[in-house]
């Protein structure tokens, strides 16, 4: 993920649920992707297509 987010890589972008990346990371509990998504600049209140948010 470091990786493409130091290419250029949109971390808000949605997949065809309206999942983020940050969505993504704390439903699989990944502290650590959590963190670095959140540090850099991840929406937090980003909700999916049922209205749910990453937090």
């Amino acid at each position: 993920i470091r990786f493409l987010v130091e290419q250029g890589a949109n971390i808000n972008k949605i997949d065809n649920q309206g999942k983020t990346p940050l969505f993504i990371a704390c439903r699989k509990g990944n502290e650590s992707i959590i963190r670095f998504l959140v540090e850099q600049g991840a929406d937090i209140n980003k909700d999916t297509m049922d209205g749910i948010t990453p937090l």
